[in-house]
């Protein structure tokens, strides 16, 4: 596919991938998902999109009548195989345990909104990726800031240490 071609030259050479499959099934009782991280990565160009080796899949399965939350659980997974800190956390894990920790992890850094209590028109800009370059720069730009001319005489820079306390302290 010609579209896939021009995604593959964004995605790094050593990219893995993960899968999530979903369904309702009319043979089922009880919901079973199941999580499996291959030994060894692998190509399976009928269970990804693009063509990159398979290390992840995500497996949920259970009866027909909770087929749209199947869906919400594989949207949940798909969103946690996207993040750069899980990834690692998962690559790592030894046990089932150190999954979950992962996940909980996830969910502690995250923000939540729920659908309907916020207007889907206004979209939340990802916070900025300032690069240890950009942050040195505006350190160094700092004395711009610090010598800047106030009308409060107690707002002047000394280059002294603790000298807003030594000049405070008078009117304690």
């Amino acid at each position: 596919n010609e579209s896939n071609k021009r995604f593959m030259k964004k995605i790094p050479s050593d990219a893995l991938g993960a899968t999530v499959l979903v369904a309702g099934v009319d043979f089922m009782e009880e919901p079973i998902a199941v999580f499996i991280r291959f030994s060894e990565s692998r190509y399976v160009p009928e269970l990804t999109e693009v063509d990159v080796p398979l290390k992840f899949a995500f497996v949920l399965l259970g009866p027909i009548d909770s087929e749209s939350v199947y869906k919400e659980v594989g949207r949940s997974m798909g969103t946690l195989f996207a993040c750069k800190n899980f990834q690692r956390s998962i690559l790592s894990a030894k046990t089932k345990d150190d999954i979950l920790k992962g996940i909980t992890s996830f969910m502690d850094d995250s923000t939540v909104l729920p659908a309907s209590g916020w207007d889907h028109t206004i979209r939340i800009e990802p916070p900025a990726n300032i690069s240890e370059k950009t942050w040195t720069h505006s350190f160094h730009d700092t004395h711009e800031i610090t010598n800047a001319e106030h009308g409060d005489p107690t707002l002047k820079r000394t280059g002294r240490y603790i000298s807003p306390l030594i000049f405070s302290s008078p009117r304690l």
